[in-house]
């Protein structure tokens, strides 16, 4: 584990180092060892990770069921010892689901109610969504349009 290399790292740096002052040798363990206590906790919150049982559902406090079981997600925690990530399971419901039966239910209800009366005017108007524009009829072209059509097609 990564606690296991960081002890024997610091043991082999207290075994190897020579004379110096205590105050040194103070700094060096405070600031290792709180990267080890750190490593500790990060290792311990893997091993309950790797060790969490899979649900086939879990009902929340109001008895809503939570069916959809995504792994590894992940959040940083702030700890006394630093920053670790703790990877849980995560039990949710599909709300696109649930959203798709709620607008659907209501559908027909709509178009029954719905009236539409025919525009009266006699423009027309017409969108083109595709980039290649509007197909004209040569007749309906304007007469400027249509020479500048007749010029190109000669």
């Amino acid at each position: 584990s990564r606690a296991q290399r960081q002890l024997d790292t610091m043991i082999s740096k207290l075994e190897s180092i020579g004379i110096q002052e205590h105050g040194v040798t103070e700094e060096y363990i405070r600031d290792s060892g709180a990267e080890l206590l750190r490593l500790l906790l990060q290792g311990h919150l893997d091993k309950l990770a790797h060790d969490e049982s899979r649900f086939a559902s879990v009902s929340t406090a109001d008895s809503l069921p939570r069916n959809h079981v995504r792994q590894g997600t992940t959040r940083t925690l702030v700890s006394l010892f630093g920053p670790v990530t703790v990877t849980r399971l995560s039990y949710s419901q599909r709300q696109a689901i649930k959203l798709t039966k709620q607008v659907a239910s209501d559908f027909v209800g709509f178009y029954e109610q719905r009236t539409v009366s025919d525009e009266q005017t006699g423009d027309l108007l017409v969108l083109s969504f595709d980039g290649k524009g509007v197909v004209m009829r040569p007749n309906g072209l304007r007469e400027c349009t249509q020479k500048l059509v007749m010029h190109q097609s000669s």
